[in-house]
């Protein structure tokens, strides 16, 4: 009987043994898997952060070169913009009659809408220079004048001062566009 005491003893702590270290390897397992949980966030933290610097630098690429190339569009398109504004809201006095004046008026109104027209409507030029391109076109439509075809002083002033805004807006559009260019390499070249 003493016999199967002690095998029961032996037994007994041979089963506990076990169940340490069955412990121990659970204990170590999950001490494992919160090391290499911890690895694995900063993995993907790393390659998170480098995934968003090649997105910001392609990114910045992108806006480089649309903003090169609407520059570009630009400076292509708005010099015929400019020849077409040139010599609006001339002198009552530079015109042999009211007719001729209201001619003249039409044909840059027509040659405005046929440009909108041409390019696409106002796709190429800032929001800025939209809102002066349609304050001039409102100004030049002859639609707009009384029955007497009258263009007194301040009618003329006042399409003088829409197409000066849209040539300065146009020209605001050229210079802002060739710094933010400038700009968008400069931050390339650094990265």
């Amino acid at each position: 009987m003493n016999w199967n005491s002690i095998e029961l003893q032996i037994a007994i702590l041979t089963s506990t043994v076990s169940i340490i270290i069955a412990f121990l390897s659970l204990g170590g397992s999950i001490l494992g898997y919160i090391i290499n949980r911890n690895q694995w966030k900063k993995e993907i933290l790393l390659k998170e952060i480098e995934l968003r610097n090649i997105l910001n630098n392609q990114l910045t690429q992108i806006r480089s070169q649309y903003s090169e190339k609407l520059l570009l569009k630009r400076m292509e398109l708005y010099p015929e913009l400019i020849k077409i504004t040139q010599e609006i809201g001339y002198e009552i006095g530079d015109f042999k009659d009211k007719f001729e004046l209201r001619s003249f008026h039409e044909e840059a109104y027509l040659n405005l809408k046929e440009w909108q027209t041409k390019h696409g409507g106002t796709l190429y030029l800032s929001l800025e220079s939209t809102k002066c391109f349609y304050k001039l076109l409102s100004v030049l439509n002859t639609k707009n004048l009384d029955k007497n075809l009258t263009f007194d002083e301040e009618k003329i002033k006042t399409i003088k001062d829409k197409k000066n805004l849209f040539r300065r807006s146009l020209h605001n559009d050229l210079n802002i566009l060739q710094k933010n260019h400038d700009n968008l390499n400069k931050t390339l070249s650094e990265n």
